[in-house]
Formats: C-alpha cells, sequence, structure tokens
C-alpha cells in the first residue's frame, strides 16, 4: 500500500499548524416510530464498530515551493482522493508500539529490564537496564518505508560514570546496524537521538546497546529528523495503516513567486 509522502530536503509530512482529533463516526437515521437507528459510518459491516476513535489529521503546508506541490498533487492523483486508502505515519505519534514498559514482549532484548525505576518526570515508570542490547520493530511487519527519515530517541540517566550507550536502527533482513555512540554523564538525565534515511524497503527495529548499567524512560521512533515531544504508546501509535483523504478538492493558494499554502484533511477508517 502507498504511503503519504515526506517531502523538501527536510522529509517533512506537515508545518504547523498541525491539528490531530479522534473521533467516532456515525449514520443517524430518524425512522417512524420517533427513534434513530444508529450505525457506524466506518466499519467492515454493521456490526463492526471499531474498538476505538478513528484518527483525523489536518496535514497543513504553510509554505512549499511549486515543486512540493506537484509531489503532492502526483500522491492525491495516485489515490483518487477520497477512493483509495494509504499509510500515514503521524508526526505527532510513536512508532513504537511499546514506548515505556521495555519488559513487553515487543521488545527483543540480551540486557535485564526491571521496572519501578526514577523518570525524567519524578516519577518511578523508569526502567533500569544493565548491560546488553533491546530492540523493537517499527510500524508494519512488511516494512515499505524506503527512503522515509525516522528518528530514534530515549531518556537515560547513568548511575555511574563511563557508560557508553549505542542508539539507532537495524535492519531486520540483513542485520546491519546503523547506530550513533554517546558517552553518558553520571547521574543526569540525556535524551539521545539518532535519524537515518531508511534505505531499504526491509522492516527495521529501534536498537539500543548499553555498556553499563542505566535508568531508562521514553523511547520513540518519529517520522521526522528530531526526535518531537514524547508520545506515550500504547495511546499514541503513531502508524496508520488505513487511511484516506477527507476530500476530493486539491486547493492550492499561491502566496507568492514559489511558495504556495495547501491543506490536506485526513481521516483514519477502519
Amino acid at each position: 500500500m502507498l504511503y503519504f509522502p515526506q517531502i523538501n530536503a527536510n522529509l517533512i509530512l506537515t508545518q504547523s499548524p498541525y491539528a490531530t482529533e479522534s473521533a467516532f463516526e456515525n449514520i443517524d437515521v430518524p425512522v417512524e416510530t420517533g427513534m434513530v437507528w444508529s450505525f457506524p459510518l466506518r466499519s467492515a459491516g454493521l456490526s463492526g464498530y471499531p474498538s476505538g476513535p478513528l484518527g483525523k489529521f489536518g496535514v497543513n503546508f504553510s509554505s512549499i515551493t511549486d515543486v512540493e506541490v506537484n509531489t503532492l498533487y502526483a500522491f492525491f492523483q495516485s489515490v483518487r482522493g477520497r477512493w483509495l486508502p494509504f499509510r500515514f505515519l503521524d508526526p505527532n505519534g510513536n512508532l513504537l508500539q511499546q514506548s515505556q514498559l521495555f519488559s513487553n514482549s515487543a521488545w527483543a532484548k540480551t540486557l535485564t529490564a526491571t521496572p519501578g525505576a526514577p523518570d525524567p518526570t519524578g516519577n518511578l515508570l523508569g526502567f533500569t537496564l544493565s548491560s546488553g542490547y533491546m530492540q523493537a520493530v517499527i510500524g508494519p511487519s512488511d516494512g515499505g518505508m524506503s527512503g522515509f527519515v525516522m528518528c530514534a530517541s530515549i531518556y537515560l540517566k547513568a548511575l555511574a560514570g563511563g557508560v557508553t550507550a549505542l542508539i539507532g536502527f537495524v535492519d531486520q533482513t540483513t542485520s546491519t546496524q546503523y547506530l550513533k555512540t554517546f558517552s553518558l554523564p553520571a547521574n543526569s538525565w540525556l535524551r539521545i537521538s539518532n535519524n537515518l534515511v531508511l534505505p531499504t524497503s526491509n522492516q527495521f527495529a529501534f536498537y539500543l546497546n548499553l555498556s553499563g548499567t542505566v535508568y531508562a524512560f521514553g523511547a520513540q521512533v518519529s517520522p521526522m529528523k528530531g526526535e518531537g515531544a514524547y508520545q506515550c504508546v500504547p495511546g499514541n501509535w503513531g502508524y496508520h495503516a488505513n487511511c484516506r483523504f477527507d476530500t476530493d478538492v486539491f486547493n492550492v493558494q499561491a502566496v507568492g513567486p514559489n511558495q504556495n499554502q495547501l491543506q490536506l484533511p485526513i481521516q483514519e477508517t477502519m
């Protein structure tokens, strides 16, 4: 399936302001008895109500070039407006399926992970991690995100000096690693990160390797060059497998030479 594209040199999915919301979609039909017949608008049959609200994404481009407009228009044409579905990577979401519960089976690891550790918010939602690696796949099992930029990040606090952390991605097919090394200061929270333009359509995984003992919190993979505000998962999973444009109109406003504005509302479906 197609992905909504990242554009320009920074490989962005939207510009500010960017609005998201979650909503149920229902159709209410009055009947002669005075009652109302209600059924889900987006479902697999009348009994297939979604397990939770579906996302709406107000993708906005406040200043893009003619070339960038053409890229988006070509994608809009390829899905025929609202007709065909596509995948959307929410830049305000987290592409990991478990961002804090490092004992979950979503994380493959050789290190030890013990809950109840301090975290940078002043609570005890962190984990104590000791020497070894851990990894978790991003997005769907079939990959398909070649050419997309991703940023892996995590909050770490070393319990002593001399602790080294390697963070980045690993190709699940070839086992090729794309890592950046950090020397962690003792007793101080640090958010480390590394970004990568995915070179193939293979499945990739977030990867962290530690040489010592740390407190850890808030792992994240964002579909952009920077970390972005931390988003907890489950709760704000950034991968949306089945979306459509919520319009059949591609409306561009020219605001200057080679400068355009464009809004593209996106609706998640089942």
